[in-house]
């Protein structure tokens, strides 16, 4: 589903030069992220590396609440956020 909505976004312009974060919820999923920065590069993303953010949750069954309640992760995902509005507020 993820595909095709990159599929239908480069085929119009109102995705280029968008601001992009990348979460991660795995150490171990480097290679995925890796070729989702190649794609949104082709569709002229533009990157915001300060918000990419790795969590560690591989084999984990968790919630949002669960996500939050961690304070390393809800950590994590508010300086990514931070630094996504912070590159927004820049233009």
């Amino acid at each position: 589903m993820f595909k095709n909505a990159l599929d239908w976004l480069v085929a119009s312009e109102t995705f280029a030069g968008k601001r992009v974060a990348l979460i991660n919820a795995s150490p171990r999923a480097f290679h995925a992220q890796a070729d989702l920065r190649e794609i949104l590069a082709t569709m002229a993303a533009r990157f915001v590396p300060e918000a990419f953010a790795t969590l560690s949750l591989t084999g984990k069954a968790v919630t949002t609440d669960d996500i939050l309640a961690d304070p390393a992760s809800a950590r994590r995902l508010k300086e990514s956020l931070d630094a996504l509005i912070g590159s927004l507020q820049e233009s």
